[in-house]
């Protein structure tokens, strides 16, 4: 199949939206507001669709911060269904799930939140 790497062309559409992101693994140096993006895992959904479960780490300096950002990312997920990603055609957006913004306990002083999403993309040609 003609999987695409997902973790580069989610990065780069969120550059393009005016988002400051990266790939995993995260910079030893960022500012905040910052979104990390991770791919969880894909799979076949069947013959021509890839499942693409991917994480945007969302990074910021205070609480309120984080929650404006996860929610930005969300409504900006929410806007790929029927838009290329990589190349190829994204047809459905499965899930969005909104995990509660706490500590980053990696990064002192930085709120981490973390949006995941479920992206069919076509894989065939």
């Amino acid at each position: 199949m003609g999987y695409i790497d997902i973790e580069d062309a989610l990065q780069q559409l969120l550059n393009a939206a005016a988002f400051n992101a990266c790939a995993r693994p995260l910079p030893a140096s960022f500012s905040t507001p910052h979104v990390c993006v991770g791919l969880l895992n894909a799979a076949d959904a069947n013959r021509a669709q890839g499942l693409y479960n991917v994480a945007f780490d969302c990074r910021a300096s205070d609480y309120a911060g984080a929650v404006a950002l996860q929610n930005s990312v969300a409504d900006w997920a929410r806007g790929l269904e029927g838009q290329d990603i990589g190349g190829k055609p994204c047809h459905q957006i499965d899930s969005i799930l909104v995990q509660r913004a706490q500590p980053d306990s990696a990064n002192e002083g930085v709120i981490l939140g973390t949006v995941s999403v479920g992206f069919r993309v076509r894989i065939a040609d």
